[in-house]
């Protein structure tokens, strides 16, 4: 109603260079034409160009043919219906863009959670339960962390330096000193003066030295295989700083060729260096959550990837045969087109993204002298000529197959898989977030805990350090900074309930790391929902747990005495004198005895 036969313009002009309307243009011989925007001629066209604004792509373009309509096949004047384009423009964007848009990706992602939910056999869980199939499931996904052995106590040097290169302070340094190196690397500059060169290259030399500093303290308190088995990336990288200042230290003067080689490689080799950033990530818990969260999401992001590259194939050989003799236009040119097989899926990759997609569509459809489809279907205004006979006799015309192959593409591509790939990344991180009452970093402390009395990895440790592993742990798995004994009492005396879920069981006096892990967590779930943190209920089960350890107060103390899991037997008997063990020896002796000890259970 407002712009129907209103973008049309002429190819001829007026005696003063005025534009002219219909009606004079075909008199002066002139083409009338509609530009390659759009146009409101008739639903078709409307629809198609409402649905490119729709994608926000080349909508300034359309405004300001709105903005110039002044009537239908009359000539356009600046800006004569600046106030209706603009209020058409924005409440069109408002409603299409903003509204009817993500309403469309709100629903592809709900959808994809019910339909994920239900393969889960999350469908008819509660909240609570589905709570507590996430917490099983990243507790199984959760492994042991091999750790560097302690050196033995007569070593006191090489305990000494262990020690100093286990402690976080120690990770907290060596990650400033990653940062400060990346800093450094971002002062370089074209054109910057010799003097800054020569800086930065001493400075250089001191961070070779600080990394290879620290590999040799870590060589010596690890012990060579130890370090380089676990810490390969970083042997290599100092290795890679190692050469960077051989190769820095062999330019010799008045080579400029030789000095550019080397200088090029030089420089490679210090770019390196960024890669110790991946440390520093470690060190910031938000960065290390989220990139723990994607790193388990790419298994699942892996499907969707694949079946969008497929996707992109399949519609790359359809354009192949379709558009493969189309002439080049403004958008379609010698970079994007459909000419062979790897072009059309660089061109359809970058239509993907909505660049110019629809520019490339309207190129792809061009036929002679502008008549295209649409205008012969509707007697439409054709638009400029823009292709014909080639000098061999065969057209490079498009196809009115352009419209219906770009628009179903960005709803499949664009609207459907690229949400699909956002649905599964928001999947993980709402159930990190809501569905898990553990942290990511939680579970990350856990391993690493468990780590100092098991540094083999094997997955098992002896029952009498349980308690001094709880007390290590943060809260809601441990009892860390929690003064009030009251707290392990209940914690340790519920993992020794008969008939409980967050019963432990024992094999031989050993606990397992996995076994741990779910009873710790089935211990939260349990205290939840029977109320198990009322005062005067905990207090009366703690003089019951108490009574029962002066019976296994005896073997509890031999168990400490002689570091041999096996002699404790029952189930309940182990659990509490692994209590009494961290009472009666404190927790210096407890971690003396059994840290590090950990190991391999008894066969059988």
């Amino acid at each position: 109603q407002f712009f129907g036969g209103a973008f049309g313009r002429c190819t001829a002009s007026g005696p003063n260079g005025e534009g002219l309307d219909r009606t004079a243009c075909l008199a002066a011989n002139g083409l009338w034409y509609n530009p390659d925007t759009g146009n409101f001629d008739n639903l078709i066209s409307s629809m198609i160009l409402l649905f490119e604004m729709m994608t926000s792509e080349m909508w300034p373009d359309a405004l300001h043919l709105m903005s110039d309509a002044s009537g239908a096949y009359e000539a356009p004047v600046l800006k004569s219906n600046l106030g209706i384009a603009r209020a058409f423009c924005i409440f069109w964007l408002l409603t299409g863009t903003l509204i009817i848009t993500n309403l469309f990706v709100g629903v592809i992602i709900d959808e994809f959670e019910r339909v994920r939910g239900d393969e889960n056999g999350r469908g008819s869980l509660t909240k609570e339960q589905m709570q507590w199939v996430a917490v099983q499931r990243k507790v199984i996904k959760t492994e042991a962390l091999r750790r560097p052995k302690r050196p033995h106590s007569s070593q006191r040097y090489r305990v000494r330096i262990y020690d100093m290169v286990m402690a976080e302070r120690f990770d907290d340094v060596i990650g400033a000193l990653t940062v400060a190196n990346a800093l450094l690397l971002a002062i370089t500059h074209l054109g910057e003066p010799g003097w800054l060169t020569d800086a930065i290259s001493y400075i250089n030399f001191a961070f070779v030295v600080v990394w290879v500093l620290e590999a040799g303290l870590k060589l010596y308190a690890f012990g060579v295989r130890t370090y380089i088995l676990g810490n390969s990336f970083d042997f290599l990288l100092v290795l890679a700083g190692i050469a960077d200042i051989g190769l820095y230290l062999s330019v010799l003067p008045g080579t400029e060729s030789a000095d550019s080689a080397v200088q090029q490689a030089s420089m490679w080799l210090r770019l390196t260096r960024l890669l110790r950033l991946i440390r520093v990530i470690k060190s910031i818990e938000a960065l290390r959550s989220t990139m723990l969260t994607l790193v388990q999401s790419l298994p699942s992001l892996f499907s969707v990837v694949a079946l969008m590259v497929l996707f992109l194939f399949i519609y790359a050989l359809l354009g192949v045969q379709l558009f493969h003799s189309v002439a080049h236009g403004e958008y379609v040119n010698a970079d994007y087109n459909f000419e062979t097989v790897q072009r059309a899926m660089i061109t359809l990759l970058s239509s993907a993204t909505g660049e110019s997609w629809n520019g490339i569509m309207h190129d792809l459809a061009v036929r002679p002298n502008g008549t295209d489809w649409l205008v012969q279907s509707t007697r439409g205004t054709p638009r400029l000529p823009a292709c014909g006979l080639t000098s061999a006799g065969a057209s490079d015309c498009g196809s009115w197959a352009a419209y219906p192959y770009f628009i179903s593409f960005q709803l499949i591509l664009s609207c459907l898989l690229i949400n699909a790939a956002i649905a599964v990344l928001l999947g993980f991180f709402v159930e990190e977030e809501t569905m898990a009452f553990i942290k990511p970093e939680g579970y990350e402390q856990f391993s690493t805990e468990w780590s100092k009395f098991d540094p083999q990895a094997s997955g098992a440790i002896p029952a009498t350090e349980l308690a001094l592993l709880l007390k290590r742990l943060w809260p809601p798995i441990g009892v860390r900074n929690n003064q009030k004994k009251l707290a392990l009492f209940r914690a340790m005396s519920m993992l020794s309930e008969p008939d409980s879920p967050s019963k432990l069981t024992l094999h031989r006096g050993y606990i397992f790391f996995h076994e741990v892990f779910m009873a710790l967590a089935a211990r939260h779930f349990r205290s939840a929902r029977l109320g198990l943190g009322t005062t005067r209920f905990a207090r009366n089960h703690v003089r019951v747990v108490k009574a029962q350890m002066t019976v296994y107060q005896a073997a509890a103390h031999a168990s400490i005495t002689a570091r041999k899991g096996s002699m404790i037997r029952s189930h309940g008997q182990s659990i509490l004198a692994s209590l009494l063990s961290f009472e009666l020896g404190g927790e210096d002796s407890a971690w003396r005895g059994g840290g590090g000890g950990g190991g391999h259970p008894p066969s059988g």
